[in-house]
């Protein structure tokens, strides 16, 4: 199966890292899938070799393992065994004056607390709830259960769902409970019977009447003034509030719409041609405003020229703010213009139009990138501190249910002369919140989403040549895994606006800035059980029990029923034909290709050939996508009541192959299958407007979810961190909302999230009309909705 999701679809599957243990120094590992092999390293990962057979490593030696697929394209993270307890580690954190939250417990290994049951007060009928995080920890104020904050106006009320007790009652419970809890959630779920809000008041005439004397024609004989007495009476929405309204127009008409305007401040030249406008000139572009106003759309299209007739300077097209070093640079992308030429050609131009793209997209060739200064000479550590005790007043900082844990940044600077400068900030992605930055010289602050900074506060003297500067940095909650710190880190200088991420963390190692946490504990009585390569070992060896190693007549997902003689006999095919192909209608195509792509062969007389028959399919089974399958050495025969059953019997008969083997023929048992779906619906997820995926990777997925018989896909095209569908006539949906940048206004890109940095990709991150009908083709040739 591994080898047809790798090797046939080009899907990188997940490679699960090995397990394993030392004893008396010698070396024994295992893994979670057989066909997977295993490395290990005895100096960090600079040299790997080959493991097959249990190895005498020596005693106390830091042993690395990684897990790989057959043919190695594709590698585990790597697991350690540290036999040494992480010594050197504890002596770089005793001898660390700036580390004002080390603690023995950052280097020890973990200790395990007795299990403690905790009951909270509930409403009656509801179930015992037992909750590890809050035991032991007091409920702040703002993060009490709240429940009729406003009153109750009857606290003799009894709630249909509370178990007999009245609002009264209800509200003493929700004091013993956190907002977002599930009690604190079914106690708030009775909050409107007890204390319901009252209906808005019907509104009238908000803004004045004229004329109170006025009497509308269907008010019968009323004054708009005595019509607005009326309306005290009644709530918005009631049918008579609704009456009294329809009056409005009447007793307090609109103010008249305010003209269209265009280039209130004047147009520098009214002779300028727009050719968005049909070539008319700025001047005729300004007499049309005539006649019309703001808010209509023909407004609305004469105005979104205005920024050509009349740029105010923040709309100027940007090139080189910072400078350019040499303006006689030729570029070749840029018809062989000069730096200089080019920076006089912006002037003409505004940002956001084409022109203006195609010359800021040689502005790295010219100019002087300020951020590049620092961040080439930076290189940043990460070293995991403590999540508890280290003695910090976590709730001094805001932190959510008090808790917070602590790390120490540690930039070293690698120049030669000192840097001064502080026109610079550190922007990092954190899904934690930074809290607080002890230390004089630094402040931090926070933008949006996970995008955080750090820069110099206005006693910093700077970076002196070849030396380190140690941020002790308090962050939200807890971590206790490496993943938690994001890739990525970049400067931005002030001067040019520009951006450099720091080498050493523009990388998917987080190993190459995240010193390896020694410990996994959330909290003193954490009683979790992290996962090492030792005890991974020892589930390995509970998975490969019993382990059946015939797998020629095992199919995903398991068929309902499955029939093998004992006489039944093996046999080889070279490759496979479908007869009476055209009952798939519109799956051929999918079927078709799905053959050709797995067994990688072409039509010959030699084939198996594949029958497929519409008929009656026994009372058990019965469904359109059921199915029933013989095979024999003569050949397969696939029955079905629909062109979907057909083709998730083509599918089984694939997934009984072994594409893996070196033989000429793959070799296939005699049986017959009888198979049904166990659920209507079998979905999978594609996110890309969080994680964008290619078009062909989309349809590499659809493959494989057709192999397995999956035949739901839910397609996550849009949200607040990605527009990735391509709408004709709203381009900045993608032209913006596709790309992730760092720019502040977002008005070239959305900001940079979970460490992808500050550079927009180069490549198209949203689908096209074209990409994503050919999507919905290629799903439905293969029953994917």
């Amino acid at each position: 199966e591994v080898n047809k999701i790798w090797q046939r679809l080009g899907i990188a599957y997940r490679v699960p890292p090995p397990g394993a243990m030392i004893e008396g120094g010698i070396l024994i590992a295992n893994t979670e899938l057989p066909c997977t092999r295993i490395q290990y390293s005895l100096d960090r990962g600079v040299n790997w070799s080959e493991y097959f057979t249990p190895v005498d490593v020596g005693v106390g030696k830091y042993v690395s393992l990684k897990s790989l697929s057959a043919d190695g394209g594709l590698e585990s993270r790597v697991v350690n065994i540290d036999q040494e307890e992480c010594l050197s580690c504890q002596g770089v954190c005793e001898s660390n004056p700036l580390m004002p939250f080390s603690s023995p417990q950052i280097c020890s290994s973990d200790t395990l607390s007795d299990d403690v049951d905790v009951t909270f007060p509930i409403l009656a009928n509801s179930a015992p709830t037992s909750s590890p995080t809050a035991s032991k920890v007091p409920i702040p104020e703002g993060d009490r259960c709240t429940f009729c904050e406003f009153g109750i106006p009857d606290l003799t009320v009894l709630p249909p769902k509370a178990g007999g007790q009245t609002c009264g009652d209800v509200k003493e419970t929700s004091a013993s409970h956190i907002n977002g809890d599930e009690l604190c959630d079914i106690i708030q779920s009775v909050e409107s019977i007890c204390c319901p809000e009252p209906a808005p008041p019907c509104t009238f005439c908000l803004g004045g009447i004229p004329d109170l004397a006025l009497q509308p024609p269907k008010a019968g004989g009323k004054t708009c003034g005595q019509v607005r007495q009326q309306a005290a009476a009644y709530s918005n929405g009631d049918p008579l509030c609704n009456t009294i309204q329809s009056e409005e127009s009447t007793c307090c008409p609109s103010e008249p719409a305010d003209p269209c305007t265009f280039c209130e401040e004047g147009i520098p030249d009214l002779t300028v041609v727009v050719p968005e406008a049909g070539g008319q000139t700025c001047g005729e572009i300004r007499q049309s405003t005539a006649g019309h106003v703001n808010g209509d759309g023909l407004c609305n299209a004469i105005q979104s020229v205005e920024r050509q007739c009349c740029p105010g300077p923040a709309d100027l097209c940007v090139f080189c703010k910072g400078g350019i070093p040499d303006l006689t640079v030729v570029i070749p992308e840029a018809g062989g213009q000069t730096c200089g030429e080019i920076k006089q050609s912006s002037a003409s131009h505004i940002t956001g139009d084409e022109t203006c793209k195609i010359i800021q997209s040689v502005e790295r060739k010219c100019c002087m990138h300020l951020a590049s200064n620092l961040a080439n000479d930076l290189s940043l550590r990460i070293q995991m501190a403590s999540n508890f005790d280290h003695g910090i007043d976590c709730a001094s900082h805001n932190a959510d249910w008090s808790l917070c844990y602590s790390q120490l940044f540690m930039f070293e600077y690698a120049g030669n002369e000192a840097y001064t400068d502080n026109n610079f900030a550190i922007y990092f992605s954190s899904i934690h919140r930074l809290l607080h930055v002890d230390h004089p010289d630094f402040e931090h602050g926070h933008v949006v989403g996970d995008l955080t900074y750090i820069k110099p506060s206005a006693s910093f003297k700077g970076f002196e040549p070849s030396s380190e500067i140690i941020l002790p940095v308090v962050f939200e909650y807890w971590s206790v895994q490496e993943s938690d710190k994001m890739p990525r880190f970049f400067v931005v200088d002030s001067r040019d606006d520009s951006t450099a991420v720091i080498p050493n963390t523009d990388t998917e190692d987080l190993h190459d800035f995240v010193i390896p946490y020694t410990s996994s504990m959330k909290t003193e009585g954490d009683n979790n059980v992290p996962m090492t390569a030792e005890n991974r070992y020892t589930r390995n060896e509970k998975l490969s029990e019993g382990f059946e190693t015939d797998t020629s007549t095992r199919i995903i997902p398991t068929p309902f029923r499955v029939d093998i003689s004992e006489t039944a006999q093996s046999f080889g095919i070279v490759g496979v034909s479908l007869i009476n192909a055209d009952l798939l209608g519109k799956l051929q195509s999918g079927a078709e290709e799905l053959v050709s792509t797995i067994t990688m062969k072409t039509a010959s007389d030699r084939d198996h050939v594949l029958i497929l028959t519409i008929g009656t399919l026994p009372n058990d089974i019965a469904g359109t996508e059921s199915y029933t399958m013989e095979i024999t050495a003569e050949g397969t025969t696939i029955t079905a009541s629909h062109e979907e059953g057909l083709f998730y019997g083509v599918m089984s008969f694939l997934g009984l192959l072994d594409t893996s083997s070196s033989r000429s023929t793959m070799p296939v048992k005699e049986m017959t299958i009888y198979d049904k779906p166990r659920f209507d619906y079998r979905g999978h997820q594609i996110d890309s407007a969080r994680n964008f995926r290619t078009k062909e990777s989309v349809m590499q997925t659809i493959d494989a979810m057709a192999l397995y018989k999956l035949n739901n896909l839910h397609f996550g095209l849009s949200n607040d961190e990605g527009w990735r569908l391509e709408i004709p006539g709203m381009e900045e949906l993608t032209t913006v909302g596709s790309r992730r940048c760092f720019d502040l206004s977002e008005e070239t890109c959305i900001l940079t999230q979970l460490g992808s940095g500050p550079d927009a990709s180069d490549e198209p991150q949203f689908y096209s009309v074209a990409d994503f009908v050919e999507i919905l083709k290629y799903a439905a040739a293969r029953n994917v909705k």
